[in-house]
């Protein structure tokens, strides 16, 4: 499969920058292709993804972190090759997983374990909850590495010197 892909200019180069969850980030839709680049789309961020902002072709750079007043704040650059359109399909994707997968993988658990809690108070009532995560756990991780893995595609590039009109 291949998507087409526009130049960039300097000044259409997004800026990204998140802060306690608010703010612009990149979240990777492809695996990369032979060349290392993948397509990611940038999204406005409060706390879960709200609005796609664009969709480009990258490569991931080096990543740091260094500390800060309160934590440490950790950078990830990236190098833009160019711009794409942004797939409905991807933008479904992240919503399921951003406002659906991911608080049920981690609400639940904390449901069952508040539910066991109060229901009964015995040691084995505990055990029970405690397994029940760790299995929801193993479960939710084995899910991720398989999506990281297989269900997002390998898309290649194919250049478009004319640029869309907006």
């Amino acid at each position: 499969m291949s998507d087409p892909v526009w130049p960039l200019s300097p000044d259409e180069i997004p800026e990204l920058r998140t802060d306690s969850g608010i703010g612009t980030m990149l979240l990777h839709n492809t695996r990369p292709d032979a060349s290392g680049r993948f397509f990611a789309t940038a999204w406005l961020m409060i706390l879960f993804p709200v609005l796609p902002r664009g969709r480009y072709y990258v490569r991931q750079g080096a990543s740091s972190e260094s500390p800060a007043l309160g934590g440490t704040v950790y950078t990830t650059r990236y190098e833009f090759f160019g711009r794409s359109s942004i797939r409905k399909s991807e933008v479904a994707r992240c919503y399921v997983f951003g406002w659906l997968v991911m608080p049920i993988f981690f609400l639940l658990p904390a449901v069952a374990v508040l539910w066991w809690l109060t229901n009964d108070s015995g040691w084995s009532s505990g055990l029970w909850g405690f397994l029940a995560v760790a299995v929801w756990a193993t479960l939710g991780t084995l899910l991720f590495i398989q999506y990281r893995r297989r269900w997002r595609p390998v898309r290649e590039a194919h250049w478009v010197p004319a640029r869309p009109s907006p």
